[in-house]
């Protein structure tokens, strides 16, 4: 829920993605993951260091068996099949439906997964800066973190900062160099 939240609040802000884009990145990111309800649970449950190489095989092509779990139901919008298939994939130049959920899914697997140390925000953001060359759009990360600075929460009870402050920090974000 979390990266299909991230996903459609980002793609939103981009005047490029239409309604209808819209629509599919949403869909896309709830069922980008589908995959993996084909594996056993026990195995989904198991840290991650703790998997031999061929259940760390099987679980990293989930994205080939989500989209034959969305082909046998009959989806046929392409920018969701198209999210399920590459939304774990290395390629460059991948289409921004695809880069946006990868964003989404990448910011929450570092802040918010089950059996993972929850690196904060500021961390996960640093993280993804780090790793932005050649992999996504120039402003996509920038737009994101715009993204999160304008969530507002109306239970004023549950606000709490993105991370404490840090002593000495340098900004989460500086923009990629424009050759």
């Amino acid at each position: 829920m979390n990266t299909a939240a991230y996903a459609i609040a980002l793609a939103a802000r981009r005047e490029e993605v239409t309604a209808d884009e819209l629509r599919s990145i949403g869909i896309g990111a709830l069922a980008h993951d589908i995959g993996l309800a084909t594996a056993d649970v026990r195995l989904l449950s198991r840290d991650e260091s703790a998997l031999t190489e061929s259940e760390h095989a099987y679980l990293v092509k989930h994205p080939e068996r989500g989209l034959g779990v969305l082909e046998e139901a009959e989806m046929d919008d392409p920018l969701v099949l198209e999210i399920v298939a590459d939304h774990h994939s290395n390629a460059i130049d991948l289409p921004l439906h695809v880069q946006i959920v990868q964003l989404a899914d990448s910011f929450d697997t570092l802040t918010n997964r089950p059996g993972r140390i929850d690196s904060g925000a500021y961390r996960a953001l640093y993280t993804l800066r780090e790793s932005i060359e050649g992999r996504y759009e120039q402003d996509l990360l920038r737009d994101f973190v715009l993204m999160l600075g304008s969530l507002e929460l109306e239970d004023e009870a549950t606000l709490t900062p993105l991370h404490p402050p840090l002593e000495g920090a340098k900004p989460a974000f500086r923009a990629p160099h424009v050759a």
